[in-house]
This record gives C-alpha cells, sequence and structure tokens, in this order.
C-alpha cells in the first residue's frame, strides 16, 4: 500500500515538475511532452526489471526528476531539463544521438542511492538503465547544494584553430584548446626552426598572435600563450583511469573546420616508435571499419593538438597522429610526463613527490613523478640512481619557476615507470655540472605493489 502510494505521489510529482517543458523524444528535433506522456515514462521505466527488484529490495524511493537522455553509438549524455541549456558535454553531443525522456529514481536519505532510465516511448520500452550507484547529490557527499551555473560552461569555447606561418610562405594549421583563462594554450607543433608566426582563432572569430613558451620535442606538442584574459578553459580528467573499449571524443579542427569525432580506446598503453625513441601513447580507433587509410587522414586533417575528451568532458588526452599507411590513430594521454611538464609552462601542475620522508606507493605499470629544486646558475643538477629491474626512468626536465629567468631557479622533474612489485629506493645526488662532488642527497622509498 505504502509502495503504491509513492508511485501516485511520484507521478504526480514529474508532472508537476515538467508541466509546459518540451523534449525530443527519440527524435532529433525536440517536441513538448504531455502530462499523459510523461507519465508513461514513468511508468515504463518503474517497470523494468532492474528497477522492480532494486525497488523490492529498497522499500520507499521517489522521482527526483525527469531529463533528457541523448544516446549514440553506445555513448550517452544525461541533463536535467534546467541544465539542458548549461551543461558543458550539452555541447559535445554529435547531431546524431537520439534524445529519449527518462527519469531518475533514488532511495535513502543519509546515503543516497540512484537510477537512471531512459524510454522510447514509440516501442515502449527502457533503451538504457544505469545503476543503482550512489548518487552525487548525497548529503555525505555534497554537504551544500551545488551551485547552478551562471552562464554556459565553457566547451566548444575553448577550443582553438591555430594557423602557422612558416618561412618560404609555407603554412600549416592544428588545433589546440585553452588551458588557462589568460592566454595559455596547449596545441601541435611539428616544426619550430622555420617559424615566423602563429594566429590563434578563437571560437567567435577573433584572432590573437601567439607566443611559443614551451615545446615537448618528442611528440611535437607545445605551450602557446596569446595576450587575453577571461577566457574559457577545459578540466582535466583521469588518464589513468582509460581502458580498452572505452568511449570518448576528440573535438577539434577538420581541415578548418570545428567538429568532433568519436573514438574508441584499443590500446591504452601501445609502445610508438618515433625518431627519437620509444614512447607510450594511447592507441584508439575512429569511425567505420570500411573506412580507408585516406579516408582517415582526410578526417583527422589539422585535428593534431585537439582536445580528446571522455563523457564527462574533461580531457583525458590531446591528439597526437594518424599512421598514413594502416589510418591507426594515437593520442598522448594528459599524465605522459612530456605532456605532464609542458602543462607546467601552460598553466598546469605537475604532480609530483618532493619529500623523501614520504614512502611513494604505486603499483606496477603505472608512472609517477619526483621534483626536487635546483638552481642553474650555480651549475647544479640532480643526478638519480635506481634499480633497473623495479623501476624505469621515463623521462626527466628542467622547469623554471619563471620561463623569462630560466637559469634563476626551477624544478628538475624525473618521471619513473613501476616495473614489478616489491621494495626499492631512488637515490638522487646534487652535483656540480652533473659529476662534481656531491652537494646533497636525497634517497626515496618506493613500495610498488
Amino acid at each position: 500500500m505504502r509502495k503504491g502510494l509513492c508511485v501516485a505521489i511520484s507521478l504526480l510529482v514529474v508532472a508537476l515538475l515538467m508541466s509546459g517543458c518540451g523534449h525530443s523524444k527519440g527524435m532529433n528535433s525536440p517536441q513538448e511532452l504531455t502530462g499523459e506522456e510523461k507519465a508513461r515514462v514513468v511508468e515504463i521505466a518503474l517497470n523494468t526489471s532492474q528497477a522492480s527488484e532494486w525497488l523490492e529490495a529498497e522499500g520507499e524511493y521517489e522521482i527526483t526528476s525527469l531529463g533528457w537522455y541523448a544516446i549514440d553509438d553506445g555513448t550517452w549524455w544525461c541533463f536535467d531539463y534546467d541544465g539542458v541549456e548549461t551543461d558543458p558535454n550539452r555541447q559535445l553531443v554529435p547531431e546524431s544521438a537520439r534524445w529519449y525522456p527518462g527519469v531518475t529514481i533514488r532511495v535513502g536519505e543519509v546515503t543516497i542511492t540512484q537510477m537512471q532510465i531512459a524510454v522510447d516511448l514509440e516501442i515502449g520500452k527502457a533503451v538504457l538503465v544505469e545503476g543503482p550507484y550512489p548518487s552525487l547529490s548525497s548529503p555525505d557527499r555534497f554537504p551544500k547544494p551545488a551551485p547552478k551555473p551562471t552562464s554556459i560552461p565553457p566547451a566548444r569555447e575553448a577550443i582553438v584553430l591555430v594557423k602557422s606561418q612558416f618561412k618560404g610562405e609555407r603554412q600549416g594549421q592544428s588545433s589546440g584548446f585553452i588551458t588557462s583563462s589568460d592566454g595559455c594554450i596547449l596545441t601541435f607543433l611539428s616544426e619550430t626552426t622555420d617559424l615566423e608566426s602563429l594566429e590563434v582563432v578563437l571560437h567567435d572569430g577573433r584572432t590573437f598572435p601567439a607566443q611559443v613558451v614551451n615545446t615537448a620535442p618528442v611528440t611535437d606538442l607545445a605551450c602557446i600563450k596569446v595576450e587575453a584574459t577571461a577566457l574559457s578553459t577545459l578540466k582535466f580528467g583521469p588518464a589513468a583511469a582509460l581502458e580498452a573499449g572505452q568511449r570518448l571524443m576528440l573535438v577539434g579542427y577538420s581541415a578548418g573546420e570545428f567538429g568532433a569525432i568519436h573514438l574508441e580506446v584499443v590500446d591504452p598503453d601501445y609502445p610508438l616508435r618515433s625518431p627519437m625513441g620509444k614512447i607510450y601513447v594511447v592507441k584508439v580507433s575512429s569511425g567505420e571499419s570500411g573506412e580507408g587509410a585516406l579516408d582517415i587522414m582526410e578526417k583527422f586533417a589539422g585535428t593534431a593538438g585537439g582536445a580528446v575528451v571522455n563523457r564527462m568532458g574533461e580531457v583525458v588526452g590531446v591528439m597526437l597522429a594518424v599512421d598514413p599507411e594502416t589510418g591507426e590513430s594515437f593520442m598522448v594521454p594528459v599524465d605522459y610526463p612530456g605532456l605532464v611538464l609542458l602543462m607546467k609552462s601552460c598553466g598546469g601542475e605537475v604532480s609530483a613527490y618532493v619529500d623523501p620522508e614520504k614512502t611513494i606507493s604505486t603499483r606496477a605499470g603505472q608512472e609517477f613523478a619526483i621534483g626536487l629544486p635546483v638552481v642553474m646558475r650555480l651549475g647544479h643538477k640532480w643526478v638519480e640512481s635506481h634499480d633497473n629491474d623495479m623501476v624505469a626512468l621515463v623521462g626527466e626536465a628542467y622547469i623554471p619557476d619563471d620561463v623569462t629567468k630560466p637559469g634563476c631557479g626551477g624544478i628538475q622533474y624525473f618521471r619513473f615507470r613501476a616495473l614489478e612489485a616489491g621494495i626499492t629506493e631512488i637515490a638522487l645526488a646534487l652535483k656540480h655540472s652533473g659529476t662534481g662532488p656531491v652537494v646533497e642527497e636525497k634517497v626515496f622509498k618506493v613500495e610498488i605493489k
């Protein structure tokens, strides 16, 4: 009796919440749902086998909202109705996506658990069932309700087109994205020797001259800077969470036109051979299996340097290159050592261990960084030594505190990859010119699980 009453109350709540709101039901064009259709959405969702079993075990529940679900090729985006125009992911939904009404069902008061179900009213069945899982709105996770944005968050606005002018009237184009509101941009520059000028085109058509701040020679990625303020930026996500089969989206400029390309992770730790040695990148695939290498090359023309985002709209990688013979595509994950260090000069931060008193805890196959201060004008340099069976040195770099005064002081970073489980040590000695007597020594304990 109590459960039946809850259903009736839930239907009433949804009808009140969504009265007069528009929606596109399984189509690309929006349509308004009638009160009867809204009630039908709830009825179909509650009668799915997953929801029925879950609610029978939980008891009381409530329908918290009727939302929109965009579904395309296995990828889905969920929006509360009030957030359709203010969600950054909304701008990443491709035109081919189908839209469906759906509900969020939740139970609990202290720890809230929820389920999200999207419905196709034409066939009367659920097309998406997610959960149950802990809700982000649980009181123990957010003491206060998360504030709603007052303006459209950045997504499309943070993607830029980079035009390169070289000597001899040669030109080039690449994609890029803004990493700091004062004009730092990550992009792809295949060469800088004959580079005469750079121009950045924003989403609204404004153009700015740009200067190169720093480069990562192995990957040809670069940090450039424009003189502008209050620019939209993108957030960085967890690259370490990438898995084979995961769906991503490349956002950038293809042949000078803005667009988004669906990607799927093939190998999250692929050893790619480059002219400067082997580097570990993420191998991805795109489009139909029938596409040839030339078709893929044409699709990706100009996308190098573009942001690769996950379903949450977070940057997890940067587009790198396409093999012209096979059509295989590659991206650099955001935790790649060269990119991590490049981000430091692009307004980002390097996550590194600095205190030898704290044990470095990691897992086999994962990477970590150690960063120590050094004053280059004194001729000092840190030299590391480690057990090659336990860890491998991936790369090292020096990032000055002030890029305009590289000799005054900065941080010397060492990036390592854990190889096998066990306990080991990494010793770092500060020497004059890297070969003189030891000025200072630090030993880091590493525990690999």
